[in-house]
């Protein structure tokens, strides 16, 4: 991966939501324009304005539909100088000499009947990070180490991130795939001496407050290490094998 980086060619990571973002988006286009057959043809050539502009209506809709869709699936890119993040109409550019740390932290959804998922972010040198819009949310969530596990309604926070983390499945997943190519990549062009080799932010993250929709409770990084969330909770880290 870091080859290519090094060639000059980018490389692109798209979330695993992709397929169904685009089949939902292009589907209802595809209906919006056929429904928009009917009223304009009903409105003999102009003679019924209101059809016509409901027909009119439903294409513009159609095409927003289709605008949407792409914006929403526009992928992570890597280039030899930076990282662009898509934001809806524009992007987040971080340059690979400011990263300083990549991987995975778990977000609880308070509001939510799920404990929450897995989610790739950038660190830069000043601390700060940026969402990727690449993530990994469990189907189950066992509420102890080796249970065959329960279903999504856990309480957000009855479930221990790292304890009951199934860190095999987790390690197998498209969002730590990427996190692992990103990681690799950009470590081979800073060298040893870079801020990602020697900060490593994403095994320093800080854990919300409570009353936070979305507190960060754990970290996943790219070379197996995982552990709580600053000030999340005392209890020591783990190693995933």
């Amino acid at each position: 991966m870091s080859a290519g980086v090094d060639g000059g060619h980018p490389i692109r990571f798209r979330s695993g939501r992709v397929p169904l973002v685009t089949g939902c988006f292009g589907t209802m286009a595809v209906a919006l324009l056929l429904l928009a057959i009917a009223p304009i043809t009903a409105s003999q050539g102009g003679r019924r304005p209101v059809l016509l502009i409901l027909g009119i209506a439903m294409i513009a809709y159609a095409a927003a539909g289709l605008v949407v869709s792409v914006l929403l699936t526009r992928p992570m890119t890597l280039t030899p100088e930076f990282i662009r993040i898509p934001r809806g109409f524009r992007s987040c550019i971080i340059a690979i000499s400011d990263v300083a740390g990549v991987g995975l932290v778990f977000k609880r959804h308070m509001r939510a009947k799920h404990p929450g998922g897995w989610y790739l972010r950038v660190w830069r040198i000043d601390g700060t990070n940026e969402r990727t819009g690449i993530s990994y949310q469990p189907l189950r969530y066992p509420t102890k180490l080796g249970a065959y596990g329960r279903d999504r309604n856990v309480k957000p926070w009855a479930f221990d991130a790292v304890a009951s983390t199934d860190f095999d499945r987790l390690d197998s997943t498209g969002a730590a795939q990427v996190a692992r190519d990103v990681h690799g990549a950009i470590l081979a062009k800073q060298g040893s001496c870079g801020p990602l080799a020697t900060r490593q932010l994403q095994k320093h993250v800080l854990g919300n407050p409570r009353r936070e929709r979305f507190p960060t409770a754990a970290f996943w990084s790219p070379d197996g290490e995982v552990g709580y969330a600053q000030r999340c909770s005392p209890r020591p880290d783990h190693t995933s094998s």
